[in-house]
């Protein structure tokens, strides 16, 4: 499988500096749980919920995909303590 460019991936559930994700490229839903340390599952639930405080996602027909930005301020605002 390969990987956007500008993104750097560990082994799931290790932090990650925010300064890797230098691009605006879309992520899939696994990608983007690989990012953050979660499972697929945790992202579809938080979808489905509505949870406060879930990254922001775009749907593009049934698909949906994270912005790399967009993750970049999510994790920057956690890191932060300020709390989505």
């Amino acid at each position: 499988m390969s990987r956007p460019q500008g993104l750097t991936f560990t082994t799931p559930g290790v932090a990650m500096s925010t300064a890797t994700l230098t691009t605006d490229r879309l992520l899939t839903e696994a990608e983007t749980a690989e990012l953050l340390g979660l499972e697929p599952g945790t992202l579809r639930s938080w979808r489905s919920s509505g949870k406060q405080g879930q990254p922001p996602f775009v749907r593009l027909g049934r698909q949906v995909r994270y912005r790399a930005s967009d993750l970049a301020e999510y994790m920057a605002a956690l890191t932060a303590g300020e709390g989505l």
